[in-house]
């Protein structure tokens, strides 16, 4: 539903630029129903291709492109950047890190008994956006953790950051995933950020609250640091 041209989208990019040491690609992929998926992880692709590729020169000059790349996305975004960083495109490009913020994952089966009453609104959302997913919520596009979904051992990149909300459904789903993706790549640095007493994208609805502010300065923080502990789980 989202745009790059939201003023939402635009403010809080602008505040994480200003607090880390990024430059931020906003990508406008197309948009359900008139496109349906794979439209918008063929776009999210192109646009990515586009970034490695050192077309623009100011991006080249100003950005390390060769070595610190980092994907970030927030709801659908997030489980787009999970989807990136597991395309065989990108392997070897030299991708840095993933950020996903309060990423869009779900499944037939529940994770936390807390989150069964959002099972119906997440399965018929998913199957307007993806008619023709074969095994709905627990098609590997959703649901990353599905049997017969591609092995997390595929992500190509180095860190891992999954950014939650306490008041949000998709948080267990979320904090599955970061679990997951430390048992498959003991050797990437995982870590997971949980915001209290805030709900699914607060930090654009927000962006003066303190748990934003604090979302914020911890995405710059796992940007810039160069770790030496693998898990922070």
């Amino acid at each position: 539903m989202g745009s790059a041209a939201s003023c939402v989208f635009h403010r809080f990019l602008n505040d994480l630029v200003a607090a880390s040491p990024a430059i931020a690609v906003s990508v406008d992929y197309r948009l359900a129903p008139e496109h349906m998926l794979p439209a918008a992880y063929e776009d999210s692709l192109a646009a990515l291709k586009w970034v490695l590729s050192a077309a623009d020169p100011w991006l080249a000059a100003h950005g390390d492109i060769a070595r610190r790349v980092f994907l970030a996305g927030d709801s659908a975004g997030g489980n787009i950047c999970h989807h990136l960083a597991m395309h065989p495109d990108v392997r070897g490009i030299g991708l840095k890190g993933i950020v996903l913020i309060q990423p869009w994952f779900w499944g037939k089966e529940p994770v936390e008994k807390r989150a069964m009453d959002a099972q119906g609104r997440k399965k018929h959302l998913w199957e307007f956006v993806c008619p023709d997913a074969v095994d709905g919520v627990d098609d590997f596009r959703m649901n990353p953790m599905a049997p017969g979904a591609p092995g997390l051992e595929r992500l190509a990149c180095e860190k891992v950051m999954v950014c939650v909300a306490e008041g949000d459904h998709l948080k267990w789903r979320g904090k599955a995933y970061a679990e997951a993706v430390a048992r498959k790549c003991p050797e990437a640095v995982v870590e997971l950020f949980e915001s209290e007493g805030v709900g699914h994208a607060f930090h654009l609805l927000d962006p003066e609250r303190e748990e934003t502010r604090c979302l914020i300065g911890r995405i710059a923080a796992f940007v810039s640091a160069k770790y030496l502990l693998r898990s922070k789980l």
